[in-house]
């Protein structure tokens, strides 16, 4: 949803991913991972919310395998649970196998978290109904477990997903995650699930309109800004874009994707015409070219050409040359306002 793409030739606008390169370079200086390098890259993987399940696994594994003496033995069941989803997501069945075995042996077979668990595997099988059926049946046992709830919902999602957003399965995950945000409002995964969605599906306006809701459970969220500024200019709504991208901006000033969407944003006004405030625009985009100029000078400065080059020479001449033209159509309005006032 960034108003720049991504890919292997462009530059990196990603604040996480940039910090967990840097920390993954650090790992790959020693064979096993020290203990804090291993927290830390699980930890960053989780802030960002950043998928990398091999990655995941390989350092819960250091953890399991290497320090397991300096976690209780309930942080070490949950480590290994967090390594059952990152088997999961690996398709690594021995080790789906290996923990859900482990599991039965430690709760029982007929716990709730082994069901759960078991849940997931059928899952991860492709048995959808038979997944939606032991949830069911769990819901009547809890009938408020968001947990047992989510994971009935991801089935859904994943249904929509594999018929290639067909209308019949994109209302019925809608219709079951709407259901879902009225028992509980201040979710902000399912709203940012629900917004996420509706702008896969091109509902930029329900996009726009879920993410408001996100922002009033939590105003000082900047990517919760970040992303209507995002869905906004989208949308063609430049202004007002500009407005949340500078309200990201104030919560946190380091973000790089924030930054660099706001230059695009401002471009786009001037090249439109659409504001009044042409000098103000110029100072701000000016700050925001180099603030960012500055974090990749810290952070990545192997990209540092690529960003003069890519971003603040090619932008800032189209910029200038826009202001320019303004600025003559400004002047030749106001003289031809005194000739007709002479």
């Amino acid at each position: 949803m960034s108003t720049m793409e991504n890919n292997e030739n462009t530059l990196e606008f990603d604040d996480g991913q940039i910090a967990l390169n840097n920390l993954i370079n650090q790992c790959n200086e020693s064979k096993i991972p020290s203990f804090q390098l291993s927290l830390e890259i699980l930890h960053h993987l989780k802030e960002y919310q950043i998928i990398k399940p091999e990655l995941s696994k390989t350092h819960l594994l250091s953890l399991l395998q290497n320090y397991s003496n300096k976690f209780s033995q309930l942080e070490i069941e949950d480590l290994k649970e967090e390594l059952y989803m990152a088997a999961i997501e690996t398709s690594d069945l021995t080790l789906i196998n290996d923990l859900l075995n482990h599991f039965e042996k430690k709760f029982g077979t007929n716990s709730i978290r082994v069901q759960k668990l078991k849940g997931i595997k059928l899952e991860f099988q492709g048995l959808y109904d038979q997944a939606i059926y032991l949830y069911d049946a769990l819901l009547k046992q809890d009938e408020c477990n968001t947990h047992t709830m989510k994971r009935r919902l991801m089935i859904f999602k994943q249904k929509m997903i594999l018929s290639n957003y067909s209308n019949n399965t994109c209302q019925q995950f809608i219709s079951q995650l709407i259901s879902y945000c009225h028992l509980f409002p201040s979710d902000e995964q399912a709203l940012l699930t629900l917004a996420q969605t509706y702008f896969t599906l091109n509902q930029l306006q329900l996009a726009a309109l879920t993410i408001e809701e996100l922002i009033m459970v939590t105003p000082e969220n900047y990517s919760y800004h970040l992303l209507y500024a995002e869905t906004l200019f989208a949308m063609g709504q430049y202004e007002k874009s500009q407005y949340h991208y500078i309200q990201s901006l104030e919560l946190k000033s380091d973000c790089l994707r924030t930054l660099s969407g706001l230059i695009v944003c401002v471009q786009k006004i001037v090249s439109n015409n659409k504001s009044s405030n042409l000098q103000n625009l110029q100072t701000l985009y000016n700050w925001c070219i180099e603030r960012l100029i500055y974090l990749y000078n810290v952070r990545s400065p192997q990209n540092l050409d690529r960003v003069l080059a890519s971003l603040n020479l090619k932008i800032d001449t189209q910029l200038q040359s826009d202001l320019d033209k303004h600025k003559k159509a400004e002047s030749s309005d106001s003289e031809q306002t005194h000739l007709a006032e002479g």
